[in-house]
């Protein structure tokens, strides 16, 4: 857990970590279809850039893009191979497999854990900044006094 709060003090923007944290008083073992040692490695993928989204007991159940949509395979059953598996790419700015990601709820697929988008473009706030910065070095007006000597006035009585 400590890499996932790295990488987002890291990122530059917006970051989201979701804690699943047990409540005893609201909703006890809400999260125990997570934990349950029986189910919990076919339950939970832990992403890692660059590797297979591969997850299970034994390591062999992966996702694959069926069409547009993920599917949960077995490999070695009906000829896939680790080689059809999905690679994890955090930083592709196209974000449809990124929200499929986040979608997934067991049992059907498995829970993705760890940094699940990581994309490098610019904050709002450097934009604005950068915006305000090519005004200002196009305009004539650099101050206040400009602006009232910039063109026709009037007087209101």
């Amino acid at each position: 857990m400590a890499e996932i709060f790295q990488a987002s003090a890291a990122h530059r923007g917006m970051s989201v970590v979701e804690i699943l944290q047990n409540c005893v008083i609201f909703n006890n073992g809400a999260h125990n279809y997570l934990k349950d040692r029986e189910h919990k490695a076919d339950r939970q993928l832990w992403l890692e850039d660059g590797k297979p989204m591969i997850f299970g007991k034994e390591n062999n159940k992966g996702l694959i893009l069926n069409g547009t949509e993920l599917e949960v395979v077995t490999i070695g059953e009906n000829g896939i191979t680790e080689e059809d598996i999905l690679i994890h790419d955090s930083s592709t700015a196209n974000p449809i497999i990124h929200l499929q990601l986040v979608r997934m709820k067991a049992p059907e697929f498995p829970v993705a854990f760890g940094v699940i988008r990581n994309v490098k473009k610019p904050s709002y706030e450097q934009l604005m900044v950068q915006q305000i910065e090519d005004v200002k070095a196009k305009s004539k007006i650099k101050c206040a006094d400009d602006l009232f000597r910039s063109g026709t006035t009037w007087e209101v009585e």
